[in-house]
């Protein structure tokens, strides 16, 4: 038994239940070995989810890694009135490898398993939703499409310029993360920015006089003492350092190199701008001189990942508030909207005009570890409120809900 403590609790007046094919398709994908470097594993969680997609109607495509290696990514349309396309966006890859298989609950209504939460439960919630819809309105006046990556959880690599491209027709991108632990949707995201900072001083005996002498790690811990004066909540900037390796692992060599990987977060561009002057500024400065020979130490860094942030834009509250709307009136629970910290792929479809609504899978708990969970009844509430979120847009375009 799961000793998470649950924020999110349904009225328990509602009895949702996920229905037969919804349970049964999430019980499929979670047995299913999907770990991020595990690539034949998530490749049959695509095949699955293709061969759903390509049964209600969608041209499904596979599209390789042209960087690294990693299953392909899967892009499936489904052509409307016009080419203006609503995406729906998720992962097939999860954190953890499969120990536990499946497990559903009746004691207390909970399904668990790696990857339940994140983002399995959010695939079954898109592609349900979407089917739901699909069965009232098989000519929908956008394009749908339907976007699944097989490598998110490591920064879906190689595919950052498909999803920059894809946004070039997209009005509205929905991700299926999941939601808030109370509940609430997610409206904005924070960018993320990674470096590796390099660090290279002088070799030498630690307890002899009169050498050249130089140490890396002394160095590299005052940069990380001056970096950590980015960080401020209030602005939700936030910077991290994930690992600090270097020397020769003996106590009595002086360290001559250092690998830091650091870890950036800033709501906005600009803010971005702001930590990137302030952190070439720190790094570049001298700290330490060697007392023979006055050399300062190498410093050096690189930009190995580069994730926009998600931003709030003032043209997306009446979708929100219309989703907000449609949640609370199949279950009579009003559920917000929130800053998330965290990036995912939803972010690389903010460079465009689209609209951009995140957090609208499941409530989970425990991501990332062993326990993830859901509650079951939310997962079919979620299926429910998508298909009637999407029959509204549908039943509005006429009155220009998304231009």
């Amino acid at each position: 038994m799961s000793n998470i403590t649950h924020d999110f609790v349904l009225n328990k007046k509602t009895h949702y239940f996920p229905s037969s094919e919804a349970f049964h398709l999430l019980k499929n994908i979670v047995d299913i070995d999907s770990e991020t470097k595990k690539v034949s594993g998530i490749m049959k969680v695509l095949s699955c989810v293709g061969q759903e997609l390509n049964d209600i109607g969608f041209d499904v495509e596979f599209i390789p890694n042209p960087t690294v290696e990693t299953a392909p990514l899967l892009v499936a349309t489904y052509s409307g009135v016009v080419e203006d396309s609503i995406y729906f966006i998720s992962h097939a890859d999860v954190v953890s490898s499969v120990s536990e298989n499946f497990h559903f609950s009746y004691d207390d209504g909970v399904i668990r398993g790696p990857g339940v939460a994140d983002d399995k439960g959010g695939i079954v919630t898109a592609l349900m939703g979407v089917k739901s819809f699909l069965a009232t309105n098989r000519r929908p006046y956008y394009s749908l499409k339907f976007v699944c990556s097989p490598n998110e959880e490591t920064g879906s690599i190689g595919f950052h310029h498909i999803f920059n491209k894809l946004t070039q027709n997209a009005k509205l991108v929905l991700g299926f993360e999941p939601a808030l632990k109370d509940g609430s949707i997610i409206t904005s995201r924070s960018g993320n920015r990674w470096y590796d900072l390099c660090v290279k001083g002088i070799r030498s005996h630690a307890g002899r006089f009169n050498q050249p002498s130089l140490n890396a790690a002394h160095e590299t811990s005052l940069i990380i003492s001056k970096l950590s004066s980015l960080n401020d909540l209030e602005n939700k900037m936030k910077l991290n350092v994930g690992s600090i390796s270097g020397g020769t692992g003996h106590h009595n060599i002086v360290c001559d190199h250092v690998i830091t990987k650091i870890d950036m977060r800033f709501p906005c561009l600009d803010t971005l701008r702001y930590m990137h002057r302030e952190f070439e500024e720190i790094v570049n400065r001298k700290y330490l001189s060697c007392a023979y020979s006055g050399n300062h130490c190498v410093v050096d860094y690189k930009v190995v990942d580069d994730c926009p942030p998600m931003p709030l834009g003032d043209d997306r509250y009446d979708l929100i508030s219309l989703y907000k709307n449609t949640y609370q009136g199949l279950c009579d629970r009003r559920i917000d909207d929130h800053h998330a910290g965290g990036a995912a792929d939803i972010n690389y479809f903010s460079n465009g005009q689209a609209i951009l609504i995140d957090g609208l899978g499941p409530v989970g708990y425990g991501m990332h570890t062993l326990d993830e969970e859901i509650q079951f009844n939310e997962l079919n509430l979620r299926i429910d409120v998508l298909s009637k979120f999407l029959r509204s847009i549908q039943s509005n375009t006429t009155r220009g809900v998304l231009c």
